[in-house]
């Protein structure tokens, strides 16, 4: 964990309104206010590359194609995809060496899919139980598979139906918390076109919104001090990744974050994986991640609406300033401050997918790249 610790005060929720900086516009973190600040050649051949992307004609219809096809994955896409999961988290493991080879080993699974994470850390060592929570099949973004494709590995493998973003998740009564929580909670397949994506910036996700913030309140809740999170992010870059890249590394020993480069991992898509160890090892990060936990659940009940000082009862999506409470957006872009450490953490995924991006338009004969 770096020196710098930014005391950010609790949030107060009490407007819908975000906080605009000097110049009237709202402060947000993204890669052109990183570039503006931050020469990172990493981000900005990777900018280059997206640009190519989105404005070569010949590509559109590809991009329709795959819009249509999300969401309607094949039994035989979802194997893959299962595949694709235990794969990445092997890799995970092998590089930052966070599952033991012996002993007893508990984890929890958090909005798990096909499963495919949890079956690589029941492989890694014969002690792994494991705790999944998936949401109600209504809400699934697929089939769970564990129990099909590998049922001595399911027989260490309780899993449970529970939507965090309308319910928070209980106690446990024979597990009061996990050495290891995985945060699986990004979408398997998103491809929006730009206006889409300019659409969902102004008007949020409103219920992915609250499960963003379930998942984060039940994986501080009931990591084990000293434990593991390993958390699938997208665009480092900008919020709220950013800021929940600040928090875990806040609260940790170590924080180690790869983009695998296989092409079935999503190369050429803006996820990643955060693996925070050693989570509230010491008193202070202790009551550092308590105090996030107590900012976040009041945000929790502010998105569910009807929360303290809202005066209203109408659900609400994530704002740029919610994350406020742990590291505002000035404090992260800061070139004295947060920023490089950012950087530090971002070049490799960054470049990573930039090299999947370019390798790709140039399989399709973008000139330019």
């Amino acid at each position: 964990m770096p020196a710098l610790l930014i005391q950010a005060p609790l949030p107060d929720h009490s407007t819908c309104a975000p906080k605009n900086g000097p110049d009237g516009k709202i402060l947000k973190v993204s890669a052109r206010s990183i570039l503006e600040r931050y020469d990172v050649q990493e981000l900005r051949e990777l900018e280059r590359l997206r640009w190519l992307g989105w404005n070569e004609p010949a590509l559109q219809s590809y991009y329709d194609k795959r819009r249509r096809a999300a969401g309607e994955l094949t039994y035989e896409q979802q194997c893959y995809h299962y595949n694709a999961a235990a794969k990445d988290m092997r890799e995970l493991i092998s590089i930052a060496d966070f599952v033991p080879k012996s002993g007893i080993y508990d984890f929890l699974s958090l909005r798990c899919v096909q499963g495919g994470h949890s079956s690589a850390v029941l492989q890694s060592t014969p002690g792994a139980f494991g705790v999944g929570i998936c949401l109600p099949p209504e809400h699934a973004e697929g089939t769970f598979l564990l129990d099909k494709l590998d049922k001595k590995l399911a027989k260490r493998f309780m899993r449970s139906e529970r939507d965090l973003g309308t319910d928070e998740l209980p106690p446990f009564p024979h597990i009061p918390s996990f050495q290891l929580v995985v945060l699986e909670g990004n979408r398997l397949r998103v491809h929006l076109a730009r206006e889409e994506k300019e659409a969902m910036l102004s008007l949020p996700d409103v219920l992915g919104s609250a499960r963003l913030i379930g998942d984060l309140i039940a994986a501080l809740a009931f990591v084990q001090a000293g434990g593991t999170i390993v958390a699938r992010l997208s665009h480092l870059e900008e919020s709220p990744s950013a800021q929940l890249l600040y928090l875990l590394d806040m609260i940790s020993d170590t924080v180690i974050v790869h983009k695998p480069s296989y092409w079935g991992s999503g190369a050429t898509r803006p996820t990643f994986y955060a693996v925070a160890k050693g989570v509230a090892a010491t008193a202070e990060r202790a009551l550092l991640r308590d105090r996030y936990l107590v900012g976040l659940r009041a945000l929790w009940a502010n998105l569910q609406g009807g929360g303290e000082g809202t005066g209203t009862s109408a659900a609400r999506g994530l704002r740029f300033d919610d994350f406020d409470f742990v590291v505002s957006a000035d404090d992260i872009l800061n070139p004295e401050g947060y920023l490089p450490r950012l950087v530090e953490l971002g070049r490799n995924v960054w470049k990573t997918q930039a090299q999947a991006i370019g390798g790709f338009l140039a399989s399709r004969g973008v000139r330019g790249v």
